[in-house]
């Protein structure tokens, strides 16, 4: 029997129950590399980080969710914004994994970190349950627990994340290492996603050997329009987002 379903914690439209799945993963990361989550940040994962014993427990782990989800040979689906921070290190672990990283308009992506940030603030000071559960479960993206990744150049004394131009820093330096990656990844444009999902996600799942005949992906998502919110950041920092984003959409599928 399903779960009633609601809103989930973000308030973005997305409605989930007891029976979605959930990124519990990191917990497992988080096991193995407890030295990784500093106080203030957490330290990037390595080439050299690879560990015999991490990869054994994810591949076993990985085999028991599918063989419970599917009747025929199925692959392990990770939806883990966290492992951005791990670009150096998935591809060593494990080399068939395939990486997909959406990239959105820099203005209007650090405007939804910012409003998250500003929800999960709320939401951690009035139900305690909250903070409790992301922090049990490895979720320090945002509010009272927010923890930034140490991407090279970014600096955890960069401003207060309540501010519109600590998180295009952070978008800055983050995209800076995706595009030292932008071979090893397959990078498609949420725009375009979110205006044309059929024909965005068929060309993916030629990329990464699946067959989409027969599904329909418009049901999952939404189409978009722009927000005038550029006016929130500085303009030398835009200026600079946007010359990366524009770099990066040279490798979009």
């Amino acid at each position: 029997k399903n779960s009633n379903v609601m809103e989930r914690a973000h308030n973005d439209g997305i409605n989930i129950g007891y029976d979605s799945p959930e990124a519990f993963e990191e917990v497992i990361w988080r096991a193995f590399w407890p030295e990784k989550y500093i106080d203030k940040y957490i330290a990037l994962w390595c080439r050299g980080d690879v560990s015999d014993e991490a990869k054994g427990f994810f591949i076993n782990h990985f085999r028991k969710i599918v063989a419970l989800r599917t009747k025929e040979n199925g692959r392990y689906i990770s939806k883990n914004n966290n492992n951005i921070s791990r670009l150096d290190l998935l591809p060593e672990m494990f080399p068939d994994a395939q990486i997909v990283v959406p990239l959105r308009d820099p203005s209007e992506h650090c405007f939804s970190l910012l409003q998250q940030h500003r929800n999960f603030l709320e939401q951690h000071k009035n139900n305690p349950f909250t903070e409790t559960y992301m922090r049990d479960i490895g979720h320090y993206e945002f509010g009272m627990l927010h923890k930034p990744f140490m991407f090279p150049s970014f600096s955890v004394n960069a401003g207060s994340p309540d501010e519109a131009d600590y998180w295009l820093d952070y978008w800055i330096c983050a995209y800076k290492m995706v595009l030292e990656n932008a071979t090893r990844v397959y990078l498609i444009s949420h725009d375009k996603i979110c205006n044309h999902p059929n024909a965005v996600m068929h060309t993916l799942c030629e990329h990464i050997n699946l067959n989409p005949e027969g599904l329909d992906f418009s049901k999952h998502y939404r189409s978009i329009k722009k927000k005038d919110v550029q006016n929130l950041f500085d303009d030398r920092k835009l200026a600079k987002a946007l010359e990366l984003y524009h770099a990066l959409l040279e490798f979009e599928i």
